[in-house]
């Protein structure tokens, strides 16, 4: 596809037109990130490298928190509201909402890289304003040891029930603030995004569309009709869009290029090139906003009787 038809696409996407089963490959190329065409947030500023899990979980404790304060604390529409909950499992994650009642809205759940905290996911992202001002609930997974069983990346050898946890995740938050069980949506970034993946394949019904930034689907999606975007830097080496081995993870990759191949043909898969590396872009909290929100509605899972 030419530089004129991958803007079209982004442009169709932000407006809300549906991209109907858009085969990956189409939209796939190279090219320049896509023009700003829904608000974007802030840069953030310049990071070093990837932490090791263990400064990872020492930066993660850093973090701000409200104290002792619960749920129940938090006003109808009043200040922002930002949590560290622990779930009956053992595990937690980060709320950030401004809301306790009311009228339902839509969640958005955002896992962080490997190696990364949700401290680290909501500096690059710049998620949490965009949620205020875009009025949805946001939460920031916390990953085990730093990393998600995507499945072949990057926690698979531990065995963890990595689709277990955001189906505890989701229902948790619903419980605590209004959430709009239609319009739940999972992004990730790198194994987060190879995670978010996973999970709108195997839990179509608790999500309703995904977003994938520097990742891979790695997992067979063949059981239900998903909706997922993939965003991917075409000089990204620490997950190869072409595909093939990656250095930093260990692990080789399929091409991005073949993921309509690997889902059913009801499927919307979109994806957007751009000439960047192993990074989230400053303009894909934005896009994957505009194609999230066109999605509302989760599809059942397939009898195994």
């Amino acid at each position: 596809m030419t530089a004129g038809g991958r803007l079209l696409a982004v442009l169709l996407v932000i407006v809300g037109i549906p991209l109907a089963a858009v085969p990956v490959a189409l939209m796939y190329g190279g090219g320049s990130p896509p023009a700003a065409t829904a608000p974007a947030p802030a840069r953030p500023a310049a990071t070093s490298a990837s932490p090791s899990p263990a400064a990872a979980s020492t930066m993660h404790r850093a973090t701000d928190r409200t104290g002792d304060r619960t749920a129940s604390d938090a006003t109808d529409a009043g200040p922002v509201y930002t949590k560290e909950i622990a779930l009956r499992s053992g595990r937690s994650y980060d709320l950030h909402t401004t809301v306790r009642s009311g009228a339902p809205r839509p969640l958005v759940v955002l896992l962080h890289a490997y190696a990364h905290t949700a401290a680290d996911m909501r500096d690059i992202s710049g998620a949490t304003p965009f949620a205020d001002e875009h009025g949805f609930v946001l939460a920031y997974g916390h990953a085990v040891d730093g990393s998600w069983n995507a499945g072949t990346c990057c926690a698979g050898t531990n065995g963890q029930d990595d689709i277990a946890y955001l189906r505890e995740l989701v229902a948790d938050v619903a419980r605590r603030t209004p959430v709009d069980r239609s319009r739940v949506y999972v992004w990730g970034y790198s194994n987060g995004g190879m995670l978010a993946a996973r999970a709108v394949c195997e839990a179509p019904d608790v999500f309703a569309a995904a977003g994938v930034v520097a990742g891979h689907l790695l997992v067979p999606c063949d059981q239900a009709r998903i909706r997922m975007m993939h965003i991917h830097g075409t000089a990204d080496t620490t997950v190869p869009w072409r595909g093939g081995w990656s250095d930093y993870v260990h692990v080789t990759f399929p091409d991005a290029r073949t993921e309509s191949e690997r889902v059913t043909s009801s499927s919307t898969v979109a994806g957007i090139p751009w000439d960047g590396g192993h990074a989230w872009p400053w303009w894909a909290t934005g896009t994957l906003w505009g194609f999230s929100q066109q999605w509302s509605g989760t599809t059942a899972l397939p009898s195994t009787r």
